[in-house]
């Protein structure tokens, strides 16, 4: 089995679109986000989690995966700008009523609240296994920046590069996946605030986490940050 561990707003959506796109060539099945809590295991060849637990690991034999994770500043950023404009909401009453909140209140506001609302999110990346033998350990930065090289290093270690996945049909499949075409032909960087693909680069929270903010991010989250390697203190 291969598996895919992901996070909320850590380019999941992208990674999980580009491993259906490299099952319906490999002819693998694929599941995302199965119910692990059944008796029953998942039967598919590839399984995808959007938010990723400690809890998920526990619950898989004889698989071999990768996880990817991201500077939590640039997590509330994307997600404060996706909870309050681009994500879909139909079917999801949290959103609807996060979105409500959001567009009530300016936007030093709303980035507070979103900072307080991802703390079970940090808690899952919080309490992960980072050294497990099965897992492949990625983040949004490498993988988003050399997507090419990284992802030869993911499925070589999984053992479906070269081969069945051969460099071919990866470059085929990553261009296919690209930023730009996903964005409508903006290059990373260039900001559309009502896009799911809002810029897609790094270290966009120096832009708006300042001032009251970024000390409460520091209270909340200051350690967490240093321990996922993203700084080495709390001078930032």
């Amino acid at each position: 089995m291969y598996v895919f561990f992901g996070h909320h707003k850590a380019a999941s959506t992208w990674i999980f679109n580009l491993c259906r796109s490299i099952c319906d060539q490999l002819g693998l099945s694929y599941e995302a986000n199965p119910d692990l809590n059944q008796e029953s295991d998942p039967k598919a060849d590839f399984i995808v989690f959007g938010n990723a637990s400690i809890h998920h690991v526990d619950h898989l034999n004889d698989f071999r995966g990768f996880h990817v994770i991201r500077d939590p500043r640039d997590i509330v950023i994307s997600a404060y700008f996706s909870h309050k404009i681009s994500h879909p909401i139909e079917g999801e009453e949290w959103l609807i009523e996060a979105r409500e909140i959001l567009n009530s209140i300016d936007q030093e506001q709303g980035l507070r609240f979103s900072i307080a609302w991802r703390k079970e999110q940090f808690t899952r990346m919080g309490t992960w296994e980072f050294d497990h033998e099965n897992i492949y350990e990625s983040r949004f930065e490498i993988i988003t920046t050399w997507p090419e090289v990284e992802f030869k290093k993911i499925f070589e270690f999984m053992g479906l590069f070269p081969d069945p996945l051969t460099p071919e049909l990866l470059t085929e499949i990553l261009e296919a996946h690209s930023f730009e075409l996903l964005s409508g032909g903006r290059e990373k960087g260039i900001e559309d605030v009502e896009s799911h693909y809002r810029k897609g680069t790094p270290g966009d929270w120096k832009n708006y986490l300042h001032g009251t903010n970024k000390e409460f991010f520091k209270e909340l989250y200051g350690q967490f940050l240093i321990d996922l390697g993203y700084e080495e203190d709390m001078n930032w």
